[in-house]
């Protein structure tokens, strides 16, 4: 996969995720188990609001990312630019994955 493509891929991985959180928000229950790492139970869920830091943190990766590629990176190390648009990019995947993983498990 060529890096312009991975550029323009991210934006839509994170919009793909807002929309699957638009569509499936009412059928949501109020608490979600969003929390893998902590004990079994109680422990994990969290209110379904909760579920917005995925493509929010996405987001946030991305736009930091690729302000740093524009302006600091781009002219003196054009290969930590590329490495900051993948890193957005896998972290962009990664939300997507876990966020569709908590649906099918709620639904």
């Amino acid at each position: 996969m060529k890096m312009q493509s991975v550029k323009k891929i991210n934006p839509y991985l994170i919009l793909a995720m807002v929309l699957i959180l638009l569509i499936k928000w009412a059928a949501l229950p109020s608490r979600v188990p969003l929390f893998y790492s902590r004990p079994w139970g109680e422990d994990q869920l969290a209110p379904k609001i909760f579920l917005l830091l995925l493509p929010g943190i996405s987001l946030v990766i991305f736009l930091i990312n690729s302000v740093l590629a524009k302006t600091v990176f781009k002219k003196n190390h054009p290969i930590f630019a590329d490495l900051g648009y993948l890193t957005s990019f896998v972290v962009a995947v990664l939300g997507l994955i876990s966020l569709l993983k908590i649906i099918f498990l709620v639904s």
